[in-house]
């Protein structure tokens, strides 16, 4: 089995999902480095360096430089999902289908989609691990109960190629996602900014970087796809007590929290689909 690690960013209209791929001897050594060339600085989090004051690149460019340098000499495999959020919200704020269809959720299904359409070996199982964020759990347990019963994801075995997933508290080990889904934002915003030239180390340590990005097209035929007709309204208390429903819908049939959702069939009212190919991997995040 091998492992992924995955974070989140979001900012001007875009919303994406990156980490990487790796075995766990690869995690080990990576973590080692990592802390090594950190130090005693503490936990990094890309989002409140100030990476566009005009004393970064002083204070932050060559420690950057080294840290990105760290993933791809231990042998991680990059990998990115994201979709225009802008055009999401169009479809699915404010409605029902916010619950399993937001960007984050949209996302995942772009990075599995790019994931499972590499050049990882298809004997091999993966274990997906998020970084917590508040909320989005049953959207994504919606997501990866199909992806885990497609017969597109399958295995010679027999077995999917998604062992499971899960959510984790910020660890180091999370912290190159991070550094990576804020440096690919940064490209998608805006490529010849000071963030996303202080960030560009750990692109530019990879010839390639496999990314998908769900258009407004494939996101409208997946919300048609889940919800026949326009998705009706739900207010704040009745998303809340959606979720709440589901949530214990999932633990009273399996015991585990957030590993299947049996019961969206009977609050939708309609099958939701397997994961849509999303066309060929793009390398548009790797600066020149």
């Amino acid at each position: 089995m091998i492992l992924g690690y995955f974070d989140e960013s979001e900012h001007d209209g875009y919303f994406l999902v990156a980490g990487f791929v790796g075995n766990r001897r690869q995690w080990k050594t990576l973590v080692a480095e990592w802390k090594s060339v950190r130090g005693d600085r503490g936990p990094l989090h890309m989002k409140t360096m100030r990476l566009s004051s005009p004393y970064a690149p002083r204070r932050h460019e060559a420690h950057l430089r080294d840290l990105g340098a760290i993933p791809a000499c231990v042998g991680l495999k990059p990998f990115v999902g994201f979709v225009r959020s802008d055009d999401l919200n169009a479809l699915v704020k404010g409605t029902i289908a916010e619950v399993v269809l937001s960007g984050y959720h949209v996302a995942i299904h772009a990075l599995v989609d790019a994931i499972l359409d590499s050049d990882i070996p298809k004997r091999d199982r993966i274990e997906f691990l998020f970084e917590e964020k508040s909320g989005v759990e049953v959207g994504v347990a919606q997501a990866f109960y199909q992806f885990e019963n497609s017969p597109d994801f399958k295995a010679h075995h027999g077995k999917s190629r998604i062992a499971k997933h899960s959510f984790i508290a910020k660890a180091t080990i999370m912290e190159p996602s991070d550094y990576l889904a804020y440096a690919c934002l940064q490209q998608l915003i805006d490529a010849d900014s000071q963030q996303a030239r202080l960030t560009s180390p750990m692109l530019k340590a990879y010839p390639r970087i496999s990314s998908k990005q769900l258009s407004l097209e494939q996101a409208q035929f997946l919300l048609s796809d889940t919800l026949p007709g326009k998705p009706p309204l739900m207010d704040r208390d009745r998303k809340a007590y959606l979720k709440d429903r589901l949530k214990r819908d999932i633990e009273e049939k399996t015991g585990k929290r957030f590993h299947r959702l049996t019961e969206m069939h009977c609050v939708y009212r309609h099958r939701f689909p397997h994961p849509k190919r999303f066309g060929a991997s793009r390398n548009i995040l790797v600066p020149s």
